[in-house]
């Protein structure tokens, strides 16, 4: 039975060591692409990514797939992404230095952020998505500005 847990966690590992090129790089453009204009009017910060959670969420679910989720964190809401690799899942956030943590944080489910919950695309607003858009536009990832314009089109109903 240990054998089967050590292999497992061998296995969870393993993919948040292939996934983390990808979100490294995907930080690494969104870091020059980030402006007062994409991030949450409210949220005010000392480093460039505060106020972006939601958006930079819903852009890396559109490039990796896998889930919204949400917790507190510091007294307000925070937006990160539940990945999926093969059968493998685990929390990924890429905006972590809001506080003031290293900019991208990789665990398993559940260990990133005490009280994670399961969001969706409908619980966000139009408004959301062209932020998202107009900063992956800005970060050249062309087919991602092309995939989240489509879905505002869809949530406006065109």
């Amino acid at each position: 039975m240990v054998n089967i847990l050590e292999d497992r966690r061998r296995a969870e590992q393993s993919a948040q060591v292939f996934a983390r090129p990808l979100v490294m790089e995907l930080r690494r453009r969104l870091e020059v692409a980030f402006r007062p204009d994409t991030a949450v009017f409210s949220m005010e910060g000392r480093v460039p990514s505060a106020g972006h959670c939601v958006v930079v969420a819903i852009i890396v679910q559109s490039i990796l797939g896998g889930d919204l989720a949400s917790s507190i964190v510091g007294g307000t809401s925070h937006w990160f992404n539940r990945i999926r690799f093969g059968a493998e899942i685990f929390d990924a956030d890429l905006k972590a230095d809001q506080f003031g943590e290293m900019p991208i944080l990789i665990a398993d489910v559940n260990r990133l952020y005490p009280g994670a919950r399961i969001r969706r695309g409908t619980d966000l607003r139009v408004e959301t998505f062209l932020r998202a858009a107009l900063l992956a536009r800005r970060a050249g990832l062309v087919k991602t500005h092309a995939k989240l314009q489509w879905q505002i089109k869809a949530k406006r109903g065109w």
